[in-house]
């Protein structure tokens, strides 16, 4: 029999899974997809596909270890703030109904109301202080040179980015969410194309990966339209080093065809005309973002007996 060692969902380390359709990467693809598939090669185990979950091998809800990336903010911080907010409500509480304000619980009062942005602060400098400890080399560092009358916002041009590191390719949104490609390994992205129409005017570029897979898309008049675009073009491919090349459209359909990590996605939800999603997006006290999940991972050890 299989005894569950650990488990984990293969949609948390694929970077463009939170716009893909739940079905969009089947079970087989996901493994290869994400370095999964390399990283079990690697080490010598045996990967096995199940399609039923009567199967012996697919093991029960819950067994094993998880090895998820966790929830987005550390325990700490909700427990400061439930406990700041129940001291609050119950000394709010007892000065309305005493109708009595003795300055030691105005005080206790106006510090517990100040505990969650503080909380926040600390959050912020803890997750700083975590990030630091990972001594990432940028080569290159590429934000937008949009064209004019794209709807571009001063915070779109100053939070938006494309990073090349040493060993990875970053793309950062305006939520400051980042999607992180390895630019080696099996499992790496491989190529950049650059889209043009029937009349030859750019589209926009795809960042292609293993079998020509499109992982994620730069409209080109919000990326490379404008002012130090063709420089911002020029920078990212030699400090990529991918094989570049051309692809023209042939139809009058929509650019991109099927669902994919169009960077940025949320500039195109506020230029649509979303206000309450632009006002979101300022709000928004997200780290990171959870999506559809392609599929699980068990790993096991046979036991005999």
């Amino acid at each position: 029999m299989t005894v569950p060692i650990c488990r984990f969902d293969v949609g948390d380390w694929l970077p463009e899974a939170p716009v893909l359709p739940r079905r969009a990467v089947q079970g087989e693809q996901s493994p290869a997809r994400t370095g999964v598939a390399g990283l079990l090669r690697a080490a010598g185990v045996p990967l096995h596909v199940v399609r039923d979950r009567n199967d012996p091998l697919a093991a029960s809800k819950g067994a094993g270890t998880s090895l998820g990336p966790g929830r987005s903010f550390p325990s700490w911080y909700w427990g400061a703030r439930a406990a700041a907010g129940s001291v609050w409500f119950a000394l709010f509480t007892g000065v309305v109904f005493s109708d009595t304000a003795v300055p030691w619980v105005v005080l206790l009062l106006a510090a517990t109301a100040f505990s969650a942005p503080m909380a926040r602060l600390a959050l912020r400098a803890w997750t700083r202080l975590r990030t630091g400890r990972y001594d990432r080399v940028v080569r290159e560092c590429v934000r937008p040179g949009p064209a004019r009358g794209t709807g571009e916002t001063v915070r779109f041009r100053r939070d938006t980015e494309v990073r090349v590191q040493d060993r990875d390719l970053v793309l950062r949104d305006l939520e400051g969410q980042e999607y992180w490609f390895a630019l080696s390994g099996p499992h790496a992205v491989t190529s950049l194309v650059r889209v043009v129409d029937r009349a030859g005017r750019p589209v926009g570029v795809e960042l292609r990966g293993p079998g020509e897979q499109v992982r994620a898309v730069f409209p080109w008049d919000l990326w490379f339209g404008g002012e130090g675009g063709a420089d911002g073009w020029a920078r990212l491919r030699r400090a990529a080093g991918l094989a570049v090349s051309e692809r023209r459209l042939s139809g009058k359909g929509a650019w991109p065809k099927d669902p994919v990590l169009e960077h940025p996605e949320d500039l195109h939800t506020v230029h649509r005309g979303v206000a309450g999603r632009a006002r979101a997006l300022g709000k928004s006290p997200r780290i990171a973002s959870g999506g559809p999940r392609a599929g699980h991972l068990r790993m096991s050890t046979d036991e005999y007996g």
